[in-house]
């Protein structure tokens, strides 16, 4: 089973992520702006799995297709 995957912008120093980025275009460009404006190093982060209850555990694989991650 598929889930949807999804980009967060990790900041040195900074508070923990909160915005879901839907493409990692738009998760690159908010590390760019961030690093820009505080001059802390960022980090875009990608969904890897999602975990949930509704039947004991229900795991789902959130790797977007599209990029060549290597795990």
């Amino acid at each position: 089973m598929k889930g949807q995957s999804f980009f967060m912008v990790f900041l040195e120093n900074g508070n923990n992520p909160t915005r879901r980025h839907s493409t990692l275009d738009d998760a690159e460009n908010e590390a760019k702006r961030l690093t820009e404006l505080t001059g802390n190093k960022s980090w875009v982060l990608c969904s890897i799995k999602s975990i949930s209850v509704p039947q004991k555990y229900t795991i789902e694989d959130c790797r977007p297709d599209s990029y060549d991650i290597p795990f």
